[in-house]
């Protein structure tokens, strides 16, 4: 029989955070998308999908409201690039409201502070 020995100083695997999404139209044409969570590659196609029902209600300005989300990787930064390319070729914007600290940190170091509309 063998025997398993447990590592003391292993840190337990965090269970992962849900992202959570809801979106409001505050006046004609302007969707609001408020995000929280980590937007991660189990939660992108969430968000991409969320996107998507913005643009399929003609807002003609979507904000994206990220104040709430705790961690951001690269699928979460493609999703909102897509996003942005697709409300650029309509004519239409999308803006970062409020990136949290983590989501301020990676739109700097990938420069794409300078591409979004940040408010």
């Amino acid at each position: 029989m063998s025997r398993v020995e447990e590592n003391p100083g292993a840190q337990a695997a965090r269970p992962a955070e849900v992202a959570e999404f809801s979106s409001r139209f505050p006046t004609p044409g302007v969707g609001v998308l408020t995000v929280s969570g980590e937007l991660d590659i189990s939660t992108a196609g969430a968000l991409q999908h969320a996107l998507e029902e913005l643009f399929e209600a003609d807002a003609q300005r979507i904000e994206v409201d990220l104040s709430g989300v705790v961690f951001m990787d690269s699928s979460a930064l493609s999703a909102l690039v897509g996003a942005h390319e697709r409300a650029t070729k309509l004519g239409h914007t999308l803006a970062l409201v409020r990136p949290s600290p983590p989501c301020a940190k990676v739109l700097d170091i990938t420069g794409l502070d300078r591409v979004f509309e940040l408010i």
